[in-house]
């Protein structure tokens, strides 16, 4: 088999593609969400505000975990939306 076919050629010219591309849109576009939230009034304010204080770690969408994966530091991010943890 010749080496300089159309699917040798093909495979020499292919960039891997990141997989988590799509997620890491998702937490970047859910950070933007919260951090639109806290400039309104009432509940949606206090979920947003919730949500940036939480120390929760387990779920894939918490705050925490979104700054781990997008490499991030949260106290960094928290400072600049306002927040201060307790």
């Amino acid at each position: 088999m010749k080496a300089d076919t159309a699917i040798f050629t093909a495979y020499d010219e292919h960039t891997p593609r990141d997989s988590a591309v799509g997620e890491k849109m998702l937490m970047q576009a859910i950070l933007r969400s919260a951090m639109e939230d806290l400039s309104k009034n009432g509940d949606v304010q206090r979920q947003a505000k919730y949500f940036f204080l939480s120390n929760e770690t387990t779920y894939l969408y918490s705050f925490l975990s979104i700054c781990t994966h997008l490499g991030l530091c949260p106290k960094t991010v928290r400072a600049s939306v306002g927040l201060v943890p307790n």
